[in-house]
């Protein structure tokens, strides 16, 4: 999906910008208690009046969403995405038109889904446009889970809220500054009420290395989890403006892997490990879709290696250790225990693949070494890019 402008705001709030939603969670005893409440918020996602949506995403999770519609008898109205490859191609006979369609439509009541895990632009776009019934398809998987089977990240959400609201209240006194108090004020708000407005005026774009916490220098030796493409690699080097000491960049993908050897083979501080980060040496089942959101499964279609970061290193230095890696982050954060414990690396680690690792991972860190400084920052609208950082 297209992000348009990624600076774009929406209006609406729920309560003012320092409501304490941590607060409110402790007036919630049950799940059933925050799903009475969701649908106080999205009262035509009530089950038994959804009879016709209009859906906005046609990849893949537009498409689960689509097939688990049409097995529960729901109607789809229209199907829309900004994806240039997405327009025009026939998910069950429906043509997949363009966004800006819902410009000339005049039903505002029916329910519009957005199945995408970067919302903000759109309900911006949509809500200019007259239309207030929308939501995300995180909505309906956390409202009817045993329907709409949830995507990991939102997996047991709201159990996780309930079993562990103490993990939380105790979070606000382990951060070392007000804001990361506030993002996760923001964060547990929009996990309570679905609603993007509890966290659009919180975002701070400057993801892995925010200016106000991170001061790179130029002897940097960067561990990069996850490099995919090498998206974070460039980052980092226009950070550093290419004055760094070493980057070792792990990425398990094969193909994201050649690739990344092609990019950088003229650079011979870059060394890439084919293999994935983890706490040990092994060989773990892996879903092979060179995409960035592949993943190790036990449904995976072939098996790659993983190592650890202490492994790897042998107790070289490391300055910085950013991890985005599908759920596995605590793993390999037990992983690099010797290298964080001797060298303390700053440390900037993803929070939201699984639920519960909002709490675990910021509080791992600090159990791995305690003279860290922590933050906690939210670099997007909607569940991903929630980064704790060991500083």
């Amino acid at each position: 999906m297209s992000l348009g402008k990624k600076n774009t705001i929406i209006s609406q709030t729920l309560k003012p910008k320092n409501h304490s939603w941590i607060e409110d969670l402790k007036k919630y005893n049950s799940v059933n208690q925050l799903k009475k409440n969701i649908l106080n918020h999205h009262p035509y996602l009530e089950l038994k009046k959804l009879k016709q949506v209009i859906l906005i995403g046609a990849g893949p999770e537009g498409e689960r969403l689509i097939n688990i519609l049409n097995k529960n008898n729901i109607s789809i109205k229209s199907i829309h995405d900004d994806n240039r490859k997405n327009i025009s191609k026939k998910i069950f006979n429906i043509s997949v038109q363009k966004v800006d369609v819902l410009r000339t439509h005049e039903d505002f009541e029916t329910p519009i889904i957005i199945a995408s895990h970067r919302p903000l632009n759109l309900f911006h776009r949509l809500g200019k446009l007259g239309f207030k019934n929308i939501s995300l398809f995180q909505t309906l998987q956390l409202l009817y889970p045993n329907i709409f089977k949830p995507h990991m990240f939102y997996e047991k959400m709201l159990d996780d809220l309930i079993i562990n609201k103490n993990k939380y209240l105790e979070l606000q006194d382990l951060f070392s500054d007000e804001i990361s108090v506030d993002h996760l004020n923001a964060i547990i708000g929009f996990r309570m009420n679905c609603n993007i407005g509890c966290i659009s005026n919180i975002i701070d774009w400057d993801v892995y290395f925010p200016e106000k916490i991170v001061n790179l220098k130029d002897d940097e030796v960067f561990i990069d989890g996850g490099a995919y493409n090498g998206d974070s690699i460039n980052l980092f080097e226009e950070k550093t403006n290419f004055k760094y000491q070493k980057i070792f960049a792990f990425e398990p993908d094969p193909q994201s892997a050649k690739s990344l050897k092609k990019k950088f083979k003229e650079n011979n501080k870059v060394e890439v490990i084919s293999k994935g980060m983890y706490e040990y040496e092994d060989n773990l089942k892996f879903i092979n879709d060179s995409s960035r959101g592949a993943l190790f499964s036990d449904t995976g279609d072939i098996s790659v290696p993983v190592t650890s970061v202490d492994k790897i290193l042998n107790g070289q230095k490391a300055t910085y250790i950013k991890m985005n890696i599908e759920g596995l982050e605590l793993k390999a954060l037990n992983g690099s225990k010797n290298t964080i414990k001797t060298w303390k690396p700053r440390v900037a680690i993803s929070s939201y693949h699984i639920p519960s690792h909002l709490w675990e991972v910021p509080m791992l860190i600090k159990y791995l070494n305690k003279n860290y400084d922590i933050y906690l920052r939210q670099h997007d609208c909607g569940v991903i890019e929630t980064v704790s950082y060991g500083i």
